[in-house]
């Protein structure tokens, strides 16, 4: 039923356009049989000082990559550094994954897509393919339209695809958390260049076992689910897939910018220190009545990171989780520094995904 309402959607958008001679530049607005739009999911605000939701869309136009050469290049650099070259069966993963790491950006688009019923032609892409626009809607509007708190929108194609994206709705107060990915909730190996590599690109991803089952009981309990990581934009599709399979709750992600020509693969993972203080706070200054929970493991600087974001935010960042990866001890040296100044009953130290719920459930009757 969903594809059928939205090819009757595009149909009429279509003659929509044709009858009224909307002035939209073909170049720009048009998604041509070659390109792709992904959208990535959001959340939107209640604005209370303009009484609107602001609804955040953020996508990315790109060209897949169809380069032999550059595909042959990297796979050489990867056995001859690595000592890593795909098997049959880690054929298609490479070859999927390379494909978006080196898509085509398509600078200077301008889109249109369909939200709620409404045309909204959103800004130009830039140079990276990425487009964001903020859309302001009034809730009386916004509450006809939604589905099950989230408000779902479509892009139309020039050979008629439907490439459609949605946006959560999430009320100015509440639990949320913000989670990393690798070694926290995926299978990823951070701390071994080689491993890391061959996780990333080669291997099916696979997760942390018992993170998602724990992640969904913070979904029934109402808490929102935020992905912050180092990984790149162009790994969206894998990542997004997996949590997927795997059963997590809906969430969105935030994850580092980055072109093909601007960095080698080697070098595709900055330190959380230089990516993630900027992605958190983001996130906080679209809520500041909401209570934030961070999540991550020993394996690099989460600790550091968590630890700074506390001291800095303690009205909103009232706890962070540690998966302990490295046989660290709450009381090691390493810990009470990243952590000082924090109450040692707002840090937890876990070995068992099991040991969140419990560990929650205090910090939640203890936070006003």
């Amino acid at each position: 039923m969903g594809f059928i309402r939205n090819l009757l959607v595009a149909l009429l958008i279509i003659v929509t356009y044709s009858s009224f001679g909307f002035s939209l530049d073909p170049e720009k607005s048009v998604i041509k049989d070659d390109e792709t739009v992904i959208f990535f999911n959001t959340e939107g605000y209640y604005s209370e000082q303009n009484q609107t939701w602001a609804l955040p869309i953020h996508g990315w136009i790109f060209e897949p990559a169809d380069s032999t050469a550059r595909t042959f290049f990297i796979k050489n650099v990867l056995e001859i550094k690595y000592n890593l070259k795909a098997s049959e069966i880690h054929e298609e993963n490479l070859t999927e994954r390379l494909t978006f790491l080196m898509a085509d950006n398509e600078r200077g688009k301008s889109i249109s897509i369909n939200l709620c019923g409404k045309i909204f032609e959103l800004s130009e892409s830039k140079e990276n393919g990425h487009f964001k626009q903020l859309i302001h809607l009034d809730r009386k509007y916004v509450n006809e339209c939604e589905n099950s708190s989230k408000i779902e929108y479509f892009a139309i194609a020039q050979d008629h695809r439907v490439l459609g994206g949605e946006t959560r709705l999430l009320e100015n107060s509440g639990f949320s958390i913000i989670s990393d990915i690798d070694d926290t909730i995926k299978q990823t190996q951070v701390t071994e260049r080689k491993e890391l590599i061959k996780n990333t690109f080669f291997e099916d991803f696979d997760i942390i076992e018992g993170m998602n089952s724990v992640y969904r009981w913070f979904a029934d309990e109402g808490v929102a689910l935020h992905f912050v990581s180092s990984s790149p934009w162009q790994l969206y599709p894998a990542l997004s897939n997996m949590t997927a399979e795997f059963g997590f709750p809906w969430a969105t992600f935030s994850l580092k910018s980055i072109r093909f020509r601007d960095s080698s693969i080697m070098n595709l993972f900055k330190p959380g220190t230089e990516t993630k203080p900027a992605q958190i706070a983001n996130i906080l200054s679209k809520y500041p009545k909401r209570k934030f929970i961070l999540i991550g493991d020993s394996g690099e600087k989460d600790p550091e990171v968590y630890g700074e974001m506390m001291r800095k935010y303690p009205e909103q960042v009232v706890a962070s989780a540690i998966r302990n990866i490295g046989g660290d001890s709450i009381d090691n040296s390493r810990l009470l520094s990243a952590f000082d100044g924090v109450s040692t009953d707002r840090y937890l130290l876990f070995e068992q995904p099991s040991q969140l719920k419990a560990w929650f459930s205090k910090i939640k009757k203890t936070t006003n």
